[in-house]
């Protein structure tokens, strides 16, 4: 029995004292009414309506019943309005998890600009380089740096391409040499990115032909900012996305190795549940982000 359903049948009958009405104001048959009244009574095991051919009353029990059932299904109505006014709705927080630097680095400036279209949109943002479990950890979106993803419990849309650059300190290259071609590296001490499923293997283009090559380092790390660091302080050659390196490269605290090769992109996507209706808020934030990201 659909308990939900056979209480608001009771409900109506009592309100209205009709199994006529009732069935009228709840759009189906009197004879479906009756039976999901009848069914309710018999799941409680008492009688709720005294039934006679003139008109319909509640018995006491019917009538202490009646007050709970009304109170119940307007609260269940009540909270089924809240959310659905909120989908709909620009107002509520949207939690959304993303990598350390490129938040604070690329995320984190977009903001004010997004508040001052959206201020009742309220951002809570949990930033690991690791990935976090969107689902059980009730993430709305996550930004995460992946060529592919195979999850179908989510929707990967492209954000943004991020292109990756070879760099070294000026020191570093003073003291060991700079690189001429790919297989050069070998020779270099190489930090490494560890998120990188292949991180010890690099694939460079130049005049659409790859090479690979397998690199080496006395230091690695899950974290973009230790090896940003790293290299800045000349321990190695280092592979970051331009958009961590850039005003580096600009005060020459940074050069560019082989950058006449294209070296890897680990596009960003943007990812989020797959669900029947995306609240609103949610909506307006990946929107948001994909049309300031796309050129990234």
């Amino acid at each position: 029995m659909d308990k939900l359903s056979a209480m608001r049948s009771f409900e109506a009958v009592a309100r209205t004292s009709s199994f006529t009405e009732a069935a009228n104001q709840l759009n189906t048959s009197q004879a479906t009414v009756s039976k999901k009244v009848l069914l309710l009574e018999k799941e409680l095991d008492c009688q709720l309506i005294n039934r006679s051919s003139r008109k319909l009353s509640l018995t006491d029990d019917g009538k202490t019943y009646y007050e709970q059932c009304k109170k119940s299904l307007s609260d269940i109505d009540n909270i089924e309005n809240q959310l659905r006014n909120s989908k709909n709705s620009e107002k509520g927080t949207v939690k959304i998890t993303a990598p350390i630097p490129f938040a604070s680095r690329v995320l984190v400036p977009l903001f004010p600009d997004f508040y001052k279209k959206h201020p009742d949109i309220k951002i809570e943002m949990i930033l690991s380089d690791t990935q976090e479990d969107i689902i059980s950890k009730s993430f709305d979106i996550a930004i995460r740096a992946n060529r592919h993803f195979d999850d179908s419990s989510l929707i990967a849309l492209s954000l943004c391409k991020n292109p990756l650059w070879l760099i070294a300190s000026p020191e570093y290259i003073k003291h060991h040499g700079k690189p001429i071609k790919p297989k050069d590296l070998k020779q270099h001490n190489f930090i490494n990115y560890t998120l990188f499923k292949s991180y010890r293997n690099l694939t460079l283009t130049k005049d659409n032909k790859s090479e690979n090559v397998n690199v080496n380092g006395n230091l690695a790390s899950n974290n973009g900012d230790a090896i940003l660091a790293s290299v800045i302080n000349g321990i190695g050659i280092g592979e970051l996305p331009i958009w961590m390196i850039e005003e580096h490269i600009k005060n020459g605290s940074l050069i560019r190795v082989l950058p006449e090769y294209i070296a890897s992109e680990v596009p960003f996507k943007i990812l989020y549940p797959v669900r029947d209706r995306i609240p609103l808020r949610v909506k307006l934030l990946i929107d948001y982000l994909r049309v300031n990201l796309k050129n990234r």
